[in-house]
């Protein structure tokens, strides 16, 4: 990237798509749509992106400066979560015993 000497800049433009977005890009190219039953998730999408990165300077510029920036967004609403986490909060909120 031509600002500052960026490289690696994930865009995600389908906020309500966590499983099947179709408008996200890399480094400013836009990557094809997610096919349904992939297995895809947003927010393991990003950490993965973010090891890429990690991995690719340490091969690559290990003595240049290294920012990453990832702020996961799967708190906001809707909520997205994948099957396994839902099912374990699944049923009535409770209390911990002697609290």
């Amino acid at each position: 990237m031509a600002d500052g000497g960026l490289t690696g800049r994930i865009r995600f433009e389908d906020w309500d798509r966590y499983f099947l977005p179709a408008k996200h890009f890399e480094d400013d190219r836009k990557l094809p749509a997610v096919k349904p039953d992939s297995g895809y998730y947003a927010t393991t999408a990003f950490a993965d992106y973010a090891v890429k990165y990690l991995r690719d300077h340490v091969a690559n510029r290990k003595e240049e400066p290294f920012l990453l920036y990832l702020a996961f967004i799967s708190p906001h609403f809707p909520l997205h979560a994948l099957p396994g986490d839902i099912a374990r909060y699944r049923g009535p909120a409770t209390w911990p015993a002697g609290t």
